[in-house]
């Protein structure tokens, strides 16, 4: 045999064991297989498979909604699968969660059947080919990687991202409620309202992620990070509004939150502040989207209901200091109202409201003083116990002798 190859196939074995045991993404009894051609129903082992284990395995009687998300935060690449809202049936596990969401946007993956059971070795098409290494991860030790120096990714031709991607310490892992459960996924079972974060670790196997150190890693120290369950709930959330309500984010608050979340150097101040835009956007969305709605309602009536403008056609002579204008009937207008000034750029006063749509003229007497006199009529609508004014129509003047 190659010792190359035997060597790798070593190392890969003892990974997957460190992995399974450190919380990566172990689905108990799934073979191994090419989500692709999978077909069948994936069956899991039940909690008492785990009883050896020390740790409970968490039992849901009941389906319900998880909110997920998959990241590459370590590699400075952001989401593979940003916050989402996944709903799922009773005695599912968050192996079926993330077959689930992997499935949904289009991504396959390479798995191996290890004596833990089985373990996500890959995920095709996850690497930008970009790294943009958080600083926080490259001074985690002087053996960490940084963006001049790191491993090559052995899945650079898929574009994958998994085990030994530009680190030797690197896999997939996850979270739920912000813990490592301790358990393969294919052993937890979804609980309504839990948060599942899939996360790629890049150096101490989970160390960077905020868990605690591993034996296998020489005890690199974890970092400390922010509980972002919250925010990736309210991401989740606002996003499946966004979907629906393409007009309800403006401000491109969703947008700029992502920025400060996926970028592991961000402070905690900048953090902070951005969970509260998203808490902030949640709480004010009902009322502004009633605002809006009904904004929208009133300008659908008023377009609706506004009636064309007029054209007053004449003034002329009726009498001794007299005038009669006569303006163009409008078929949708209830009435009109006739305006007058003393200055054609002036403050023009209401002096008539004719309340029948077939009047169309009427006579007025003019100032005692000579000048010039300036008149408009402006159509209105009565519809909905509201009343609509159409447009002034052009102004027309009569001097006063």
């Amino acid at each position: 045999m190659n010792i190359r190859r035997c060597t790798k196939s070593i190392i890969t074995a003892l990974l997957a064991m460190v992995l399974c045991l450190t919380g990566f993404l172990p689905l108990f009894g799934m073979q191994t297989v090419r989500a692709e051609e999978k077909e069948a129903k994936i069956w899991f082992k039940d909690s008492e498979d785990n009883a050896d284990s020390g740790k409970a395995t968490f039992v849901s009687d009941k389906g319900g909604i998880v909110y997920a998300s998959v990241e590459k935060f370590t590699v400075g690449q952001g989401y593979l699968i940003e916050p989402t809202e996944v709903s799922f049936e009773a005695g599912e596990t968050y192996a079926d969660i993330i077959e689930k969401i992997l499935k949904a946007n289009g991504y396959t993956y390479d798995a191996q059947n290890t004596g833990m059971g089985f373990y996500l070795a890959e995920i095709d098409h996850a690497d930008s080919g970009v790294l943009n290494i958080p600083q926080c991860i490259s001074n985690m030790s002087e053996d960490a990687p940084t963006n001049d120096k790191h491993k090559s990714n052995p899945y650079k031709d898929t574009q994958g991202l998994g085990e030994f991607s530009y680190s030797n310490y690197s896999g997939w892992y996850y979270f739920v409620n912000n813990e490592n459960p301790g358990l393969g996924m294919g052993g937890v079972k979804a609980r309504d309202g839990d948060v599942v974060r899939y996360q790629f670790t890049l150096y101490g196997l989970g160390a960077d992620l905020g868990d605690k150190p591993n034996d296998q890693t020489g005890g690199i120290k974890a970092l400390e990070l922010p509980n972002k369950d919250s925010v990736t709930k309210n991401l989740a959330l606002m996003r499946q509004i966004l979907a629906k309500d393409d007009k309800a984010d403006p401000e491109g608050i969703y947008k700029n939150v992502l920025k400060i979340v996926t970028n592991m150097d961000s402070t905690k101040e900048q953090f902070a502040q951005a969970e509260q835009r998203v808490s902030a956007w949640l709480a004010e969305y009902p009322q502004k989207k009633a605002e809006r709605e009904k904004a929208a309602k009133e300008a659908a009536l008023q377009k609706k209901y506004t009636p064309a403008k007029t054209t007053l056609r004449s003034i002329k002579n009726a009498g001794k200091n007299k005038v009669r204008l006569t303006w163009k009937k409008v078929s949708k207008a209830t009435g009109y109202e006739i305006y007058r000034s003393t200055k054609k750029k002036g403050t023009y006063k209401k002096i008539k409201t004719i309340s029948k749509n077939k009047t169309v003229s009427f006579v007025t007497k003019l100032p005692k003083k000579k000048g010039t006199c300036y008149f408009k009529v402006r159509t209105y609508r009565k519809a909905e116990g509201k009343v609509y004014y159409g447009k002034d129509s052009a102004v027309k003047s009569k001097k006063v002798k």
